[in-house]
């Protein structure tokens, strides 16, 4: 017993004198560190809220907890040269960094080469921030590393972006990621002066302008708790709170209808999001979508509950977010004048086609579609002409 202790006592202790130890430990580490880290696609403003009070939140962990996905070799460079974190800057220009957050270059059909190999394993957690009519895209990029296992959560504006990716390439249910919806009611900019003339400049710390929820849907799905747990741990950095299904699709349908109005109606005008309250035809403007929008929701199935049926509900909601956001420029007044695509087809134009299926006419929704598409810019003394039906 004694000669077989000394053996083993011999062999560890060779092993250890080795570097077999460390190297083993090493790659413990990073397989444990691969299964738990949560990536990141869509680094925009959003991405990088959510990224840094995860970051921030989690500063304890022996490896950093956030990655980020970039599919631009120049962004992931510029993040890296900026010192690889992710900047807070409060209304007091107060700037906050937040601890190391990994990032990566996703291979892309114009530059497989030249994206780092080595990381094409699973990814079990992912939140989806790009815009709405980016997700299937992006999400291609990485779809060969997700597995049934792996839990999606989209974070952003507009609807249908689940629907469209489960379509087209989850098609098959017992496969399929768990996806999972989120809606973020916090005030996020990249700049609070930001005006149509100034350029967006990728690394310029996100503006955080005011707090607010981060409402996710809830799941049973055992898969998925250590996301839902982390986002949770996050506190007052995040505020999440965890929702019920019906409860999410009604406050994204609420949120939509704020989108609808306030989006594509500060690009018609090239406004501030508060000039759309300065005049009174511009608010029987706003006054006529929102009551458009209660009459679609009115025939969707499935819907919202019955307190955005009618307009007199949804129209003070509107009201009330263009007053307490008035000196913002909308995302998509920001998209427009970066000369960047635009989520018109994901929040109108999804309107639209909601209106479609059931026989219900839509003409402001259709007339606000093609104005943002052909980047018509109109004054109050064009309102009556332009929205003649």
């Amino acid at each position: 017993m004694k000669k077989s202790v000394t053996k083993a006592t011999f062999s560890t202790l060779s092993f250890l004198r080795s570097g077999a130890a460390t190297k083993q430990w090493s790659l413990d580490q990073e397989l444990r560190k691969r299964d738990s880290q949560i990536h990141i696609l869509g680094v925009g403003n959003l991405g990088k809220y959510l990224g840094y009070g995860l970051a921030q939140s989690h500063a304890r962990l022996p490896y950093p907890l956030v990655r980020l996905l970039f599919h631009r070799p120049s962004k992931l460079e510029s993040f890296v040269n900026s010192g690889s974190c992710l900047i807070r800057r409060d209304k007091y220009g107060v700037e906050t960094k937040s601890p190391e957050v990994e990032a990566e270059l996703l291979a892309t059909p114009d530059k497989g080469e030249e994206a780092e190999s080595a990381y094409q394993y699973p990814i079990k957690y992912m939140i989806v921030t790009t815009k709405a009519g980016k997700t299937a895209a992006a999400i291609d990029l990485v779809k060969h590393r997700l597995t049934h296992e792996s839990t999606v959560l989209l974070v952003q504006n507009g609807m249908g972006a689940i629907d469209e990716v489960k379509n087209k390439m989850f098609p098959n249910p017992n496969i399929r990621p768990t996806f999972l919806s989120g809606l973020c009611y916090a005030g996020i900019n990249s700049n609070p002066s930001r005006g149509k003339n100034e350029k967006d400049q990728y690394g310029w710390p996100f503006f955080h302008a005011g707090r607010g929820r981060l409402d996710i849907e809830n799941t049973k799905n055992p898969e998925s708790q250590w996301l839902l747990r982390r986002l949770i741990q996050a506190g007052y950095l995040l505020e999440t709170e965890l929702v019920e299904p019906a409860h999410i699709l009604t406050e994204q349908l609420k949120k939509l209808a704020i989108n609808a109005v306030v989006n594509p109606l500060t690009t018609t005008f090239d406004c501030a999001n508060g000039e759309l309250l300065s005049s009174p035809a511009r608010m029987a403007l706003v006054e006529a979508v929102t009551k458009e929008i209660a009459e679609i929701y009115q025939n969707m199935l499935p819907g919202p509950g019955p307190e955005l049926h009618d307009y007199k509900n949804l129209l003070p909601i509107v009201h009330q977010t263009i007053r307490t956001t008035s000196r913002n420029f909308s995302s998509m007044y920001q998209d427009v004048a970066a000369g960047r695509k635009t989520e018109i087809e994901y929040i109108n134009g999804y309107l639209v086609r909601e209106a479609e299926k059931f026989n219900v006419k839509a003409p402001y929704q259709k007339k606000l579609v093609s104005l943002v598409n052909n980047r018509e810019i109109i004054s109050d003394r064009d309102i009556e002409e332009t929205f003649k039906f």
